[in-house]
């Protein structure tokens, strides 16, 4: 296990705190937005391995063969088809899947509902425009957040 300088914390309000105060210190809160799942059997997002349907593509290339295997010169992204790796955070597909998982969470959408929404608008809602939960069991947000420097 790494060691890590940041907590996670859940609150159920219907607002996020932009402080939170432990102990005698005080902290600064900010949201939590996760990175996107990239599967590392077919290089494509959205999915992980052990729930992947697709064949095997070796990431840099795309090839269908596996690391061991690669004789390739060039890198070819099995995602978009450029000139760099699956694993590069310059893909326009892990740029795109990126700024959904952002919208999703700060707009407090399901990842159906930011896919239609960043495809018919490239404005995400502001958060307090989202759709909330109308169960009085759950009558407000989930809020994930990582408070950092804490150490």
């Amino acid at each position: 296990m790494t060691e890590s300088k940041s907590v996670f914390l859940q609150f159920t309000t219907a607002d996020l705190p932009s402080e939170v105060k432990l102990g005698y210190m005080l902290f600064r809160v900010k949201q939590y937005i996760p990175r996107p799942l990239r599967c590392f059997k077919c290089n494509r997002y959205g999915h992980v391995e052990n729930y992947c349907r697709g064949k095997l593509r070796f990431s840099i290339c795309s090839g269908e063969h596996k690391y061991s295997e690669c004789s390739a010169a060039a890198s070819k992204c099995p995602n978009c088809g450029g000139s760099h790796s699956a694993n590069e955070k310059i893909c326009p597909r892990y740029q795109r899947e990126t700024e959904i998982l952002k919208l999703k969470t700060v707009a407090n959408l399901s990842y159906a509902d930011a896919c239609k929404e960043f495809r018919t608008s490239r404005n995400p809602p502001a958060p307090h425009l989202a759709s909330q939960s109308t169960s009085p069991l759950f009558p407000s947000r989930l809020w994930i957040v990582l408070l950092e420097n804490l150490f």
